[in-house]
């Protein structure tokens, strides 16, 4: 018996059609599904310390300052759920290593630091140290702290960086450990310690509160990120650097917004310039 083309034809095209049908309802689930995990709320665990007024826990317990702002925008846009985690600054970093936290704030680069954790690529603000010294006691250089006792946080770059300037020029002084920059200050006034060093937004906020002097002593200009553990597992990086790089390329973003309402810019410039001049700074300038 001979066969039917057409037939064979119709039954051809009805499997096309029926194949067809199976490959778009298959791309419209994978598109759903990838749709409902983009709607999901992403939980990110992101560590806090007391360093204000860059970020801190308040009087009412809740957290602040200048990271936590940027934060909670960058996760307003990414649809992630924040659980602010507070540490002391060299448990954080703990915390960050063994995956206890998933992102950690105002981190200082170092080739160091870059071999431990993963940092984010724009650099979120600039920052540099200063001595201050004891009531009745005189620093005008780095050769000065010579058998004093200086304070310093705990696992902080200004530890890393002085003591290498305390090799570099021959000094012996004291290091005294500390777990917070307030510490640092009330040591001082209370005169356990002859120096110490804190970060120039900390000073500019707090100094005036305690019986301490200002030295000229600057060292450690850094520049400032968001970390993740090493090689970003959770991939929490990317997308926080494309939210990044819009916000420090908008003038009136709330970035910006952040700063004037918590870093307190001087009035003759705008942020944007007084971040040029700082990472000019940091890029043409070596440590000193």
């Amino acid at each position: 018996m001979k066969k039917n083309p057409w037939k064979y034809l119709k039954s051809l095209r009805y499997s096309i059609v029926l194949v067809t049908c199976c490959c778009l309802m298959l791309v419209g689930q994978a598109t759903l599904s990838q749709q409902i995990s983009h709607n999901l709320e992403r939980d990110i665990k992101v560590g806090i310390y007391q360093n204000s007024p860059k970020v801190f826990v308040d009087d009412s317990g809740n957290p602040a300052g200048f990271w936590v702002d940027i934060v909670d925008n960058i996760a307003r846009i990414n649809n992630w759920s924040i659980v602010y985690v507070p540490c002391i600054w060299s448990e954080c970093l703990n915390l960050v290593e063994e995956d206890g936290l998933d992102l950690m704030v105002d981190v200082a680069y170092s080739p160091e630091r870059d071999r431990t954790f993963s940092f984010n690529s724009n650099v979120v603000l600039a920052s540099w140290s200063q001595i201050y010294a004891r009531q009745g006691l005189e620093l005008n250089s780095i050769l000065e702290l010579d058998n004093t006792r200086i304070g310093i946080l705990r696992s902080s770059i200004q530890q890393d960086v002085l003591e290498k300037e305390i090799q570099a020029f021959g000094i012996y002084p004291t290091l005294v450990e500390v777990d917070s920059f307030d510490e640092v200050f009330a040591l001082l006034e209370k005169g356990e310690i002859d120096a110490g060093i804190v970060n120039n937004f900390f000073a500019t906020k707090e100094a005036n509160k305690y019986s301490i002097v200002k030295t000229n002593i600057l060292i450690n200009p850094a520049r400032l990120h968001f970390i993740t553990q090493n090689d970003d597992p959770k991939n929490i990086l990317p997308e926080l650097d494309l939210v990044m790089e819009q916000l420090i390329d908008d003038p009136n973003s709330s970035y910006y917004q952040a700063m004037n309402r918590w870093l307190e810019p001087q009035k003759v410039f705008g942020w944007q310039d007084i971040r040029k001049i700082i990472m000019d700074f940091i890029i043409y300038t070596p440590f000193f």
